[in-house]
């Protein structure tokens, strides 16, 4: 019996998901295992819903066994949130090979670039640090310094990249897991588009907050909605509370930036108003609003 895992966050579970899941079962494996992202997500905040209910979409969509990613991983760079994931993975001890969702489908491409980054040559990191010093965030001043050292090309559409670093946590773990790509059908990833019956997460979440019938891209879209706003004000008080030397301490808060979310804390209402006043050029808004989630859950 061969058995595949997906690694996926299901915010929420909809007809591109159902789609990878009947394809990787049609044609791949016999049984499937999800390592699903729980109440946090790595854009940084609240899922849409409770883990239940996506597991529950995941199970009645084609998955067999759904396995939880501890939010210490799932609110955290791309790098950490695959190597939490495989690492669930292998110690399952059933799983052959993860399939993943790629815009390109080419493993080959991803696996050299992932062997490329794992073995970062010293000249390459000087270049990231010259890249990041002028104002780039971290993503584009690795691809490049990659392609301009190294002649390396580092893939840069959001699927490609998580894909690249599950490949690179198979490596860095020793796993006995390989991979298959399954190219995304349908729309890029936060696409505002729509492609028949498929759209991205991101337009589906945006469709919600604003009260739109969203049912032709949810196989099972009977589900109760989070309000991030009933977090606001408790992370908010939270930065106000516990002072500098606490949130320096913080993950990924570095170079002053707790400064900056302590004077945000007292010009800011909302988490989202907190995060763009954060974040830079330099920060990606993903990263601060990890940071901040990660300020109240004490990461």
């Amino acid at each position: 019996m061969k058995v595949a895992g997906v690694i996926a966050e299901f915010n929420p579970f909809h007809n591109g998901h159902k789609y990878l899941i009947n394809k990787v079962k049609k044609e791949y494996a016999d049984a499937l295992v999800v390592v699903m992202s729980g109440s946090f997500v790595q854009r940084g905040g609240i899922a849409l819903t409770d883990k239940w209910t996506r597991s529950k979409a995941a199970i009645m969509g084609g998955a067999d066994l759904v396995l939880e990613l501890p939010a210490v991983f799932a609110m955290n760079t791309a790098q950490r949130f695959a190597t939490g994931a495989v690492e669930i993975l292998n110690a399952s001890g059933v799983v052959d090979f993860i399939a993943i969702g790629s815009e390109s489908g080419n493993v080959d491409l991803m696996r050299r670039a992932a062997l490329a980054v794992s073995e970062e040559p010293p000249e390459v990191s000087e270049r990231i640090k010259f890249y990041s010093a002028s104002g780039i965030n971290y993503p584009a001043a690795r691809k490049m310094a990659f392609e301009e050292v190294a002649g390396v090309v580092i893939p840069d559409s959001p699927n490609d990249i998580l894909a690249l670093e599950y490949l690179r946590a198979l490596r860095d773990t020793s796993s006995d897991m390989d991979a298959k790509a399954i190219v995304r059908k349908g729309t890029d990833h936060d696409s505002d588009a729509v492609s028949e019956n498929i759209a991205s997460a991101s337009e589906i979440r945006r469709r919600i907050e604003i009260g739109e019938n969203d049912s032709d891209f949810l196989p099972y879209y009977d589900f109760p909605v989070y309000r991030q706003d009933v977090l606001d004000a408790a992370l908010i008080g939270k930065i106000r509370e516990c002072g500098a030397e606490y949130i320096a301490g913080i993950n990924d808060i570095t170079e002053g930036l707790e400064n900056r979310f302590i004077k945000g804390a007292y010009e800011c209402s909302t988490v989202d108003e907190l995060c763009e006043f954060v974040k830079s050029k330099r920060y990606t808004l993903s990263r601060i609003r990890r940071a901040a989630w990660s300020i109240l859950l004490g990461f």
